[in-house]
């Protein structure tokens, strides 16, 4: 026995236990819920696959609940990707079909490996948004399998390729790539990834880190989900065959839950596995702080987790059995002939506009993305949307579940006069007015509001509550929209710009495949997406042509490697003639006037001179323009873990 077990542990991690508990009833349920094991996914005539260290399995000792050790096979060499064979195979495909799919680094894992997802689609304006996320557990590699034949099928079959046309699926086969290697469930943080999320989060679970959010896992597709609005998601799992919807903390049902049970059956109809069955989560089991219950509780996306096999690994012919036994169940969901679809903009502008969109009531909804586009399944018949934004009046549309997507333009309510003398947010969580305010809050879309504390010009909040990116003020009621600028722990970093042209060319230390931008401009400052494209494996050149040549400033967000960069206060200006001397230069910097302590910032020269790292940097040749530079983020600046959700 003692051999059996220690052969568990070491397959889990250090102090792991891998075992089977009988628990056949909801009473035995109850007990072994009680006991602080972590549920690993398998469950078979009454028999319930569960992980457990030192505590809790001298607690289901003292329970009196029979259970035995769980052996785990190796995984075979030939039947399943490595962390490395994966980068490779989604490079292939990606290269092999550049009109339909790009590769994109959504995040890095804790030993640094690169969390990779394969954007499918070949429209703009994608109808559908469907999100699939493989390998939550390292050990249950099939899930990881089935994900990755799930973008080749989309990609090359004919039966499903023209679903690409209209819409768009992210496939991330190997969110925890570190576990792949390891060939075991948890992260090298020894967490449970599917634990970790900050919807419900509960510290009484089995390994799920110190605070929500705390891997940067689960903080790449937290980071995902901010820019990228997805109607539909799979999270796709293995231990046993099954097809869950939220909740998974509670029991109690959502307002969607004849819905997600209709979509449950459609795959049903489709999938060929034995004995594979739909259930509400909870009412399987009940766990805290997984990502279908953040996804849907968030984002208002329709959530399933999906469980391919029994084993967890099985062998190369029964691993084709089971791609054989899914492959047309998940393009079916995609499929659903009913979806709620369109486009938030501001009416002035026209521009996307992030937002809310409400579904007959407050608890059914979904977020846009930053460029306003939202997508969701609905049954049939009309829908009342209500859509809403921080600064604009709430609009409400009929919507059939047949119809095209649509275009909501929301008017301007009237935005705040007041905005923050620094829109970069300091690990302090300390900011100062420009004028004088009686209440404070920041607001963003799949985010819950935090309210700042103080008075007057000056106020705090709480830095480690918020997630990094930009977040809406709300001051006395009235809104700033994305004024302010929350920067995470990665040392990534803008460290030079130079302007050639109509581009601008960015050097960043952690830039990587797959990196988008967006400006920020204006009083609504909505988000507009600029083409860019990696020059080399530091640059990024940024296409500024469709900038409105007479803006006063622009600021810059720029997502790559799952973190959020910012380049603040950018400041395009007609260029005048060249001075006869040069201005006052720092020494080691020609060609950069120094900041010299006021509030105007400093500027930046045009010429060929030098160019320093840090807070400002120089731009090299272009005849044009002067930029202004008053702060570039992200700052290395290290945040403090935090314990609250959000964060």
């Amino acid at each position: 026995m003692f051999i059996f077990l220690l052969m568990a542990g070491l397959a889990q991690g250090s102090g792991v236990q891998d075992l089977w508990v009988f628990a056949p009833n909801d009473t035995d349920k109850a007990t072994l819920a009680s006991l602080g094991l972590g549920f690993a996914e398998g469950h078979s005539d009454g028999w319930w696959r569960m992980h457990a260290d030192e505590n809790s399995y001298a607690a289901l000792e003292r329970s009196g609940l029979a259970h035995r050790p769980a052996l785990r096979k190796l995984v075979p060499s030939d039947a399943h990707h490595s962390a490395l064979e994966m980068v490779m195979s989604l490079e292939t495909l990606a290269a092999d079909h550049p009109a339909s799919s790009e590769l994109v680094q959504v995040g890095s894992s804790v030993e640094g490996r690169p969390i990779l997802a394969l954007r499918l689609g070949r429209s703009a304006h994608p109808n559908h948004r469907m999100r699939v996320l493989g390998a939550h557990h390292g050990d249950e590699t099939s899930s990881a399998e089935v994900s990755l034949q799930l973008a080749v099928q989309l990609l090359q079959s004919p039966t499903w390729t023209h679903m690409l046309d209209d819409n768009e699926v992210w496939v991330i086969p190997h969110v925890n790539p570190d576990g792949i290697e390891l060939s075991r469930r948890y992260n090298s943080n020894s967490v449970d990834l599917n634990r970790n999320y900050g919807f419900e989060w509960s510290p009484t679970e089995f390994r799920p880190g110190t605070h929500p959010f705390s891997e940067p896992e689960t903080r790449a597709i937290r980071t995902l989900g901010d820019h990228i609005s997805f109607g539909m998601g799979l999270s796709v799992h293995a231990g046993a065959t099954n097809l869950g919807w939220v909740w998974n903390y509670t029991t109690e049902q959502t307002v969607d839950d004849s819905l997600l049970a209709y979509l449950a059956s459609a795959y049903l109809e489709e999938c060929e596995t034995p004995g594979f069955y739909t259930t509400n989560g909870a009412d399987w089991y009940v766990t805290n702080g997984d990502t279908n219950d953040w996804s849907y509780g968030r984002h208002g996306t329709l959530d399933f987790t999906l469980e391919v096999s029994s084993e967890k690994s099985p062998a190369l012919a029964e691993l084709n059995e089971v791609l054989a036994q899914h492959l047309d169940a998940v393009p079916t969901m995609l499929d659903w002939p009913w979806w709620i679809a369109g486009t938030v903009v501001d009416a002035e502008t026209g521009l996307g506009l992030p937002a809310q969109v409400e579904i007959e009531s407050d608890h059914r909804f979904v977020t846009t993305d930053l460029a306003g586009m939202f997508s969701r399944p609905v049954s049939d018949g009309s829908w009342n949307l209500t859509v809403q934004a921080p600064g604009y009046n709430a609009t409400t549309i009929l919507m059939d579940g047949n119809d095209d997507p649509v275009s909501i333009a929301l008017t301007r309510s009237g935005f705040s006069e007041l905005r923050p003398v620094d829109r970069l947010l300091p690990s302090s969580g300390l900011f100062t007015l420009t004028g004088e305010a009686e209440s404070v809050s920041l607001s963003r879309p799949g985010h819950a509001p935090v309210d700042a504390e103080g008075g007057g010009r000056d106020w705090a909040v709480d830095s480690t509550a918020l997630a990094p990116g930009t977040w809406t003020l709300l001051i006395d009621d009235l809104s700033h929209p994305r004024g302010l600028f929350v920067p995470d722990d990665s040392l990534v970093r803008v460290d030079a710009i130079r302007m050639l042209e109509d581009q601008v060319e960015l050097d960043i230390e952690g830039l990587r495949v797959g990196a988008k931008v967006w400006g920020l401009w204006g009083d609504a400052r909505t988000p507009v997406a600029l083409p860019a494209r990696i020059e080399t494996d530091v640059t990024l050149v940024v296409d500024m042509s469709t900038v409105p040549f007479e803006l006063e400033s622009i600021d810059l967000t720029v997502w790559t490697q799952g973190r959020q960069v910012a380049v603040i206060d950018l400041r395009p200006t007609p260029s005048e003639e060249p001075p006869d001397e040069e201005p006052e230069t720092d020494d080691d910097t020609p060609g950069v006037r120094l900041d010299d302590g006021n509030d105007e910032p400093a500027q930046i020269v045009t010429g060929t001179k030098g160019l320093s790292t840090g807070g400002c940097s120089a731009v090299t040749g272009y005849p044009g323009w002067v930029w202004l530079v008053s702060l570039l983020g992200l700052l290395t600046t290290r945040r403090t873990p935090c314990d609250m959700d959000g964060c």
